[in-house]
């Protein structure tokens, strides 16, 4: 009889015991999810023409991003509310993307000449203030927009205005917002260099 009261009287002990070893495992936090990279996927492209030596000169300056344009990627609930993801990330920075798409389509595909640095030909100043996802109630979307100023070799400037473009997000995850992102950057880029041509053109 003994015996078996003292058993009894173990058994809650070891089982507190047990709990004791197994609440710090409960109150750790769970692991971050791993980072996951991105690039916009943009969408395929005819022949390119090639450069012309005859053809219109154009500067253009480092491409400027808003101070949150970085490598995690965007989203925005509403006209006041935005934030970033902790685990979605772009390879390299949006305003890189930008620039890279910008001369694409000026000087390889429309043959424009490309100057490095100096007055002698106009300046192309762009400012990307979104490259984001859109959450807003009833779209979901994403959205690039750039700020584009034009300035002439006297100084003068020749355009100044801002293009954008959406692309609805067909899916809830990272691939689906840098195809939808892609798609809305190729269509940015064709729009700004329509109007930098119109605006050096004579």
């Amino acid at each position: 009889m003994k015996s078996c009261t003292s058993r009894s009287r173990r058994a809650p002990r070891r089982l507190a015991a047990c709990l004791l070893l197994l609440l710090p495992a409960c109150l750790l936090p769970s692991p971050a999810a791993p980072t996951r990279y991105f690039e916009p996927a943009l969408p395929a492209r005819g022949l390119s023409a090639r450069p012309s030596a005859d053809g219109a000169a154009l500067r253009l300056r480092f491409v400027r991003a808003a101070s949150h344009l970085g490598a995690p990627i965007v989203w925005r609930s509403s006209d006041v509310e935005l934030g970033a993801y902790d685990d979605l990330r772009w390879n390299a920075l949006p305003a890189e993307f930008v620039e890279q798409e910008l001369a694409q389509r000026l000087f390889v595909e429309q043959g424009m000449t490309r100057v490095s640095s100096g007055w002698d030909a106009p300046v192309l100043d762009v400012m990307l203030t979104a490259f984001e996802e859109q959450r807003v109630p009833g779209s979901h979307q994403a959205r690039v927009a750039l700020q584009l100023t034009l300035t002439g070799s006297d100084r003068r400037t020749l355009l100044l205005t801002t293009v954008e473009a959406t692309a609805p997000i067909e899916g809830d995850d990272g691939a689906a917002i840098a195809r939808a992102v892609g798609r809305a950057l190729g269509e940015v880029a064709d729009d700004a260099q329509r109007a930098v041509r119109g605006a050096i053109a004579p």
